[in-house]
């Protein structure tokens, strides 16, 4: 009589018998898991299938030991009811042999009468050989737990690196405006005012432009410039068909006659009406002639914003009649954003080792209105990670250059997700 017996070392329950002799085992009897089937995802540097980081996730947070015993016990226990226990039958008379699953129990208690015992050796040395491969799966989801923790780590701290990110932003944007106000507002228009009220001869200018592309950037100083400017103050909109500029220009005027106060006037659309591409030569020569003469003429001072400084006629904004206002080195805090995440995305470690952060920041990269939307979490779905790049891949599509730059660095992101499943 000649006994043998072959279990299968494996992390999931779907045995892979590859002898040609053993039978093929009905897949059904063997699919009934806690979980679904070993995923055939794979990832960069990570043996693990979904079941492991499912089982890796549940006990993550175990501050004890005891969840080991209990994974032991349900591995254990799964293996000695569904794994087969293949014993080869060969009977002293009579040809032919039999190969029998001892894990049936009605096959398990024939084999063992027909076997005087002997098929019991194979099934208690196949329960050994159980044990041990619990034990070593127990090892197994506990090194997956750690590699867990320390992901979880490394995308706080790309979280954290975020935070810090945007309040640097925040001190960089205060200063640098800080500095237009200190450096050009005060110097340029304010002191002049401020010392024209106290009799001093001064110079007041005709026209203050400000000009940075973004024009939150200049409404925001235009607004403190007429809040702290010590001054009559109005705003205007050129393109308003009950305005009559020249003779606002002449109350403003009776105005400083009669109070001693200086006139700031915030002009809407100032920039439209001295732009070559959206007025004619008729309307700006008039506009020409009242910004060079609303100091002398009215005591009065135009503000007013533009975006494209270089689209306005060349003579209109003379340093006769306009004063400009440097800001070019003011970001916006959006702009700085964009920057911060270029310089993130460029650092292949961090995209490596944090992938989450890294995909949140293409969602912004690519489409800011909606990223809030499909941001991911640690917690985050395997079918929420599928949403997320889709919807990546699509705003990219519409770009060749930032598809071919980022592209690449969301599959890379992706290829390293092992711990969302």
């Amino acid at each position: 009589m000649k006994i043998g017996f072959s279990t299968q070392m494996t992390t999931d329950y779907i045995p892979s018998v590859t002898k040609a002799s053993v039978p093929q085992v009905n897949q059904k009897q063997l699919t009934n898991d806690l979980f679904e089937k070993k995923s055939s995802v794979s990832f960069k540097g990570k043996d693990y299938s979904e079941k492991d980081v499912r089982y890796a996730r549940q006990y993550m947070n175990r501050k004890d030991d005891k969840w080991k015993q209990e994974l032991y016990e349900k591995e254990y226990k799964y293996k000695k009811e569904n794994e087969p226990i293949w014993f080869t039958y060969h009977p002293r008379y009579g040809a032919g042999s039999a190969t029998i699953n001892l894990n049936d129990p009605t096959e398990r208690l024939i084999t063992g009468i027909c076997s005087l015992g002997m098929s019991e050796i194979t099934v208690q040395s196949a329960y050994a050989d159980f044990r041990k491969d619990a034990k070593r799966y127990v090892d197994k989801i506990d090194l997956v737990k750690a590699d867990l923790i320390n992901a979880k780590v490394n995308e706080t701290g790309a979280e954290n690196r975020k935070v810090q990110d945007a309040a640097r932003r925040d001190v960089t944007f205060i200063e640098e405006m800080n500095n237009v106000k200190e450096k050009e507002i005060y110097p340029k228009l304010l002191d002049k005012i401020q010392a024209k009220r106290e009799g001093k001869n001064v110079e007041i200018p005709n026209c203050v432009m400000f000009s940075n592309k973004d024009n939150s950037i200049n409404q925001e100083l235009i607004s403190w410039t007429i809040n702290q400017a010590n001054a009559d103050s109005k705003e205007v909109d050129l393109f308003d068909e009950n305005l009559d500029f020249v003779e606002l220009l002449e109350k403003s005027e009776k105005n400083y006659k009669k109070t001693g106060n200086w006139n700031v006037i915030n002009v809407k659309n100032l920039d439209k009406t001295i732009n070559p591409k959206q007025s004619d030569s008729a309307v700006i020569a008039g506009m020409k002639d009242i910004m060079s003469s609303t100091a002398n003429d009215y005591n009065s001072t135009l503000i007013f914003s533009t975006t494209n400084p270089d689209e306005l006629d060349d003579t209109a904004i003379e340093s006769n009649r306009v004063t400009k206002i440097e800001t070019k080195n003011v970001k916006t805090k959006d702009e700085m954003e964009i920057q911060d995440i270029k310089n993130r995305l460029a650092d292949k470690d961090y995209v490596k080792n944090s992938p989450i952060a890294a995909i949140n920041d293409l969602l912004i990269l690519t489409d800011k209105n909606t990223a809030k939307q499909f941001e991911l979490n640690f917690n985050s779905t395997r079918s929420n990670l599928d949403k997320t790049r889709t919807k990546i891949e699509t705003s990219l599509s519409g770009n060749n250059t930032l598809s071919k730059q980022y592209k690449p660095i969301l599959d890379n992101a992706c290829s390293n997700l092992w711990y969302i499943v």
